[in-house]
């Protein structure tokens, strides 16, 4: 009876165990979502239903992911066309007095002061060459012309008329010849001398480039003979000429106010060319040379060589600065 009693109670104790277990299972159930069988080709079955287990919310089957295709080729991008505003009448008057009122404001800031573009000076470094017809110095030059560097500066002396000028003007010369063997094998000679002179001029101011002129001037020449290379020393020899001379050419200069600062100067500033044929009308040179006396008394034996002609032609070249 006994044994009864404990069979009775376990099996009580068991049935409860399984209802509980049954009720968890079907709570579970009603809880989780419901997993659809697929097929082997998912494409030819159609989608599962919905599937509700037990109480709650219903929950549908899951689906393929669609395939990813490539993004499409975006068209190139265009720029946005410029369009510029047409100005106004209005806008453009605003715009030319705002520039005018600038000019003015640059101007009263930098005032420009003309100066005198009249030139009063002209330096002229020159050569010339000078013709030499006398036999004598032929000899002696073995050439028919003689070269001759010199420098003027010419004043403008009196305005005669609005483009003719008087003007004065000085300047020196330096010339110098050399020969060999005239007096001897191994002798040599040489011939130098220094000029002066003076003159007058009329400039024709004919084109603001170009100015022609004649020219009279005149001056004197201090001529040196030394010989050398023989067996007797000589002194020096010396003799003057005086000359005149008659002359025309041109002048090609930059015009003025060329180089003319905001401040007036170098208005006046030009340069130029000139070139210039004329005929000179000189007096004869006599060279007479003397021994040098040594420490014994001797004779000094005084000798001379002739006179040579210097009346020819020349012609003139020279670099001008006018100021």
């Amino acid at each position: 009876m006994k044994r009864a009693r404990v069979w009775v109670g376990l099996s009580l104790q068991t049935v409860l165990a399984l209802n509980a277990t049954s009720v968890l299972a079907e709570e579970s159930l009603a809880l989780a979502p419901a997993t659809p069988v697929r097929s082997s080709d998912p494409e030819s079955e159609p989608p599962a239903p919905v599937t509700t287990v037990g109480p709650g919310p219903a929950f549908e089957p899951e689906t393929a992911a669609p395939e990813l295709q490539p993004p499409a080729a975006s068209p190139p991008a265009q720029r946005p066309e410029r369009r510029f505003k047409r100005w106004t009448p209005e806008e453009i008057a605003r715009v030319r007095a705002a520039l005018a009122r600038q000019r003015k404001d640059l101007q009263a800031e930098v005032k420009y002061t003309p100066g005198d573009a009249h030139a009063h000076f002209t330096l002229a470094l020159e050569v010339s060459a000078i013709a030499r017809d006398d036999e004598g110095w032929r000899r002696f030059e073995r050439g028919k012309l003689s070269p001759r560097f010199g420098l003027s500066v010419a004043y403008d002396l009196v305005p005669l008329h609005e483009q003719l000028t008087l003007l004065v003007e000085l300047g020196a010369g330096l010339e110098n010849d050399k020969s060999y063997d005239l007096l001897g094998l191994g002798t040599s000679a040489e011939i130098s001398s220094q000029t002066l002179h003076a003159g007058l001029g009329l400039r024709w101011d004919a084109l603001s480039w170009l100015s022609p002129h004649v020219r009279a001037w005149g001056g004197a020449s201090l001529f040196q003979l030394d010989v050398s290379g023989t067996n007797q020393e000589f002194d020096t020899g010396y003799a003057t000429s005086v000359f005149g001379a008659l002359g025309a050419g041109f002048l090609l200069h930059t015009p003025p106010r060329l180089f003319e600062s905001n401040t007036g100067k170098l208005a006046a500033l030009q340069l130029g060319l000139l070139a210039e044929v004329g005929y000179a009308l000189r007096t004869d040179i006599d060279f007479r040379l003397r021994t040098q006396p040594d420490s014994r008394r001797i004779e000094v034996i005084d000798a001379s060589l002739g006179s040579l002609s210097l009346t020819g032609w020349y012609l003139r070249f020279a670099v001008v600065l006018r100021f």
